[in-house]
């Protein structure tokens, strides 16, 4: 184990990055009375079929600054609960223990997520990496894009921005004897504000204005976002 986490520390710093890694929240500053009043992103952040994996995040940082941040989604939940979120699909509304004999990949736990809702200063952002780690049992591993994208969104003063779901569906590949394995996720955006507001507002009372700005994520030309199942 601590060979392979040597290996994900040197390909973690190996990646190139357009922001570095020193930013978790809103950065502390003495409150004099004339900073500009935070906004909020809104955004939901789900899984389709992924027993497997472990966790999602997509990094995002404010253009232009060094400071970063993630916005992530712990799906798993464990052998014997099913992975906690805000929403599922009706296929995944059922409750109690799952069976100690089932196969974790062979539960089809349907649609999954999580309704985020983040203080952060005025200005503009982008989003630019994910981060997606699996555990089949077996195997962990992490996975990254190998370029970093930008997904701009805007944050103005004591308003939210909705930027949509990131739902992220199960990507494979193949073994050297043919056989699929995880090779990451790909996320399909999508407008599903008449879900997700009535439950950030739950989550936060305090969101306010919101403004629908779903990104156009087919502009980027990568297979890793669209806005197409």
């Amino acid at each position: 184990m601590q060979g392979m986490n040597r290996r994900v520390a040197i390909l973690a710093a190996a990646l190139v990055m357009v922001c570095s890694p020193t930013w978790a929240g809103t950065p502390d500053s003495e409150d004099d009375g004339t900073a500009p009043k935070a906004g909020q992103l809104v955004m939901s952040l789900s899984a389709r079929d992924m027993a497997q994996q472990y966790w999602l995040a997509l990094k995002f940082c404010r253009i232009g600054e060094k400071m970063q941040g993630r916005l992530e989604f712990n799906f798993h939940g464990g052998l014997l609960l099913p992975p906690k979120g805000d929403f599922a699909s009706a296929s995944d509304s059922k409750s109690g223990l799952m069976s100690l004999f089932q196969r974790l990949d062979e539960i089809s736990y349907g649609d999954k997520g999580v309704v985020l809702v983040k203080d952060l200063p005025p200005g503009k952002y982008e989003i630019f990496d994910v981060d997606n780690f699996y555990n089949t049992g077996y195997v962990q591993k992490n996975f990254w894009l190998k370029s970093p994208v930008s997904i701009p969104f805007e944050i103005k003063p004591g308003a939210a921005t909705y930027i949509g779901e990131f739902k992220a569906f199960p990507v494979f590949g193949n073994n050297v004897f043919g056989l699929p394995i995880p090779a990451g996720v790909r996320f399909v955006v999508s407008d599903q504000s008449a879900r997700d507001l009535p439950i950030a507002r739950q989550k936060n009372p305090n969101v306010g204005e919101v403004q629908i700005a779903i990104p156009d994520v087919d502009s980027l030309n990568n297979p890793v976002f669209s806005s197409k199942p």
